[in-house]
């Protein structure tokens, strides 16, 4: 099974529900119960966990996931008329929930617009646990609607659209194991302003201009950076989009059947071993 870790500073991780949550799982010299080998989404989870367990004695493998093939498009430096938003608009995906922090985007986002740039900021996603707090902010910040845009209730097969018909994405989790939402947006070719912690980093490389999600500050100067460059936004798209390549379903699909084959392999091999007597399991004397 995958493992569905979220961690995030100073929020203890979230361990699969079959283990143990007692102190004896910070050290173990069994890891996981008998028969399981972790499948991980992403190197940062591996870390995360074994941080917590100790060493698994168990094989292990990490699997990323793919991205629909619908998301994917001609990265913004090769639409004709190439970056088409000036200002551009911004788009965030998320469900509304405090390790999203979209008050705090929508807080850059208005800086942004004082500094004399005229920019639009669109979210889309889901009502979550935040989303109250979130409309009320709003309401302060831009009660006329001038600026922010919440888009709700958007079925899964209309979301390529969202992706295609913006100019920049932003991406301010905290609080990530496999960032499928960042994936659809670097296949989709957009230039990406995103969290620098979680896995992010490993997941978009050097695609993409990078910011401390917990702080406004940090998160406009991001949003200005890109917003007043358009070469800084072809060369991310271009960048985002060759990096999105690799992250396919059917490549997803084959490297968990080639781990699974290799560890039926190994688990027939060793029950064959169990089958001889015990004195025959012994290492073969020297010849004399």
């Amino acid at each position: 099974p995958s493992s569905g870790l979220r961690q995030h500073a100073g929020q203890r991780h979230h361990l699969p529900r079959r283990w143990p949550k007692s102190p004896s799982c910070i050290k173990t010299e069994t890891g996981p119960p008998h028969g399981v080998r972790p499948i991980f989404l992403t190197e940062y989870a591996k870390s995360a966990v074994l941080a917590v367990t100790g060493p698994l004695d168990a094989a292990t493998a990490i699997v990323p996931h793919g991205v629909d093939d619908r998301f994917r498009s001609a990265s913004a430096s090769q639409r004709t008329g190439g970056v088409r938003g000036v200002p551009p608009t911004f788009v965030y995906v998320s469900p509304f929930e405090p390790y999203k922090h979209q008050q705090k985007v929508m807080q850059a986002a208005s800086a942004v617009r004082q500094r004399g740039l005229d920019i639009k900021m669109r979210f889309v996603g889901p009502a979550g646990k935040s989303f109250g707090d979130f409309e009320a902010r709003r309401q302060e910040i831009d009660p006329a609607g001038t600026f922010v845009e919440v888009v709700k209730g958007v079925p899964f097969s209309d979301m390529p659209s969202i992706y295609h018909r913006a100019d920049i994405f932003l991406f301010a989790s905290s609080c990530e194991n496999m960032p499928n939402i960042l994936l659809e947006a670097m296949a989709a070719g957009l230039p990406i302003i995103c969290s620098r912690m979680g896995p992010m980093p490993e997941v978009l490389g050097d695609a993409g201009r990078y910011f401390d999600p917990e702080s406004a500050e940090s998160i406009e100067a991001a949003m200005y950076e890109m917003a007043t460059s358009s070469s800084m936004q072809m060369e991310m798209a271009q960048a985002a989009h060759e990096r999105a390549k690799p992250f396919t379903w059917a490549r997803c699909a084959h490297e968990t059947f080639d781990f699974l084959a290799h560890v039926a392999r190994k688990q027939e091999t060793i029950q064959k071993f169990s089958k001889f007597p015990p004195e025959t399991q012994k290492a073969p004397l020297s010849p004399a």
